[in-house]
């Protein structure tokens, strides 16, 4: 998340995060990786200072090819994973959001 104002509070699922020690919220930057999301989805809740306009960039990883893969899914070798530490061999989805002030 990118704002021109400081980030004064933020929560996730109703949880609030802890940024007295977070350097980027003075600047207007949040971080956040958030794993195993539930498939109603997780609300997020912010606190500015300063209006102006608020960028958001969302990421979905996954390991694999997508199940609506048109073409025919490559199979992993029975005697092989995926590789440690990452999405390596996985599927990104990006999108940003520009919400106005």
């Amino acid at each position: 998340l990118e704002s021109q104002g400081l980030v004064v509070h933020a929560a996730i699922g109703g949880q609030s995060l802890d940024l007295k020690n977070y350097p980027p919220a003075r600047e207007g930057r949040l971080a956040v990786t958030y794993a195993a999301p539930p498939d109603t989805g997780v609300d997020l809740a912010l606190t500015l200072r300063r209006g102006g306009a608020i960028r958001i960039a969302l990421a979905d990883a996954d390991d694999g090819l997508p199940p609506v893969w048109a073409g025919e899914r490559p199979v992993r070798p029975m005697a092989s994973m995926p590789a440690p530490g990452g999405t390596w061999d996985g599927t990104i989805v990006r999108r940003m959001l520009t919400l106005p002030r």
